[in-house]
């Protein structure tokens, strides 16, 4: 009995260990440059910079009819777990949630809510600003 609890509590300790983000400053650091899209034509291409302590986007939407909308708002509640990470930026209320695959290159994905109309999601990149 014993030496099935020790062996449990071995299988539960690794498995509760967490991953080293492969992009543990995310978003700090030199700024994240956002190139995402829908496949009905809507853009998000943008910056993600530090400003005064706290984190902005700042940039374009582009609606599949052309319309431009600049964007220049605080982002909200940046999460990183493991290789994930998950923000919102207002008053849009466009969410955004990927994976880290490299230091400095995240694969993510976007949901725009379109009322009366279901959400408007996409798909893209953001990656590390060189300097």
């Amino acid at each position: 009995m014993r030496a099935i609890l020790l062996g449990f509590l071995g299988v539960f300790a690794s498995c509760s260990k967490t991953r080293e983000s492969p992009c543990p400053d995310f978003p700090g650091g030199s700024g994240w440059t956002l190139a995402l899209s829908s496949p009905d034509g809507n853009r998000i291409d943008g910056v993600l910079s530090n400003v005064a302590g706290r984190t902005r986007i700042r940039g374009v939407l582009t609606t599949r009819e052309g319309a431009r909308e600049p964007l220049d708002y605080a982002v909200d509640s940046v999460q990183m777990q493991s290789d994930s990470v998950h923000f919102m930026f207002s008053p849009s209320q466009i969410r955004l949630a990927g994976n880290c695959v490299s230091m400095d290159s995240v694969r993510a994905k976007f949901e725009m809510p379109q009322p009366p109309f279901g959400p408007i999601t996409g798909s893209g990149t953001i990656t590390r600003v060189k300097r």
